[in-house]
């Protein structure tokens, strides 16, 4: 669980890095980041939750349900990809 969790931070920092690459991670007319229901993007372990995420509904508890999904997605993509 450590190491997961550190493997998740960093995915984090790199996703934070990554926004402010407007060519890394696609995105819509409005500058939502384009994501599946998944919360998957188009660059591979990086995942878009809550209001930065194109989508038809912006409120709280679709943000905080983004947010879960996104979690789980990314701890998998992390334990599936170890380095």
């Amino acid at each position: 669980m450590k190491n997961t969790f550190r493997a998740a931070l960093a995915a984090l920092l790199a996703l934070l890095l990554t926004i402010g690459s407007a060519s890394a991670v696609m995105v819509d007319e409005d500058g939502y980041l384009l994501a599946g229901e998944d919360c998957k993007t188009s660059l591979p372990g990086v995942f878009a939750a809550g209001d930065c995420r194109s989508k038809g509904v912006r409120q709280l508890t679709t943000a905080v349900g983004d947010g879960a999904v996104a979690g789980l997605a990314a701890c998998r993509w992390v334990d599936e990809h170890p380095n």
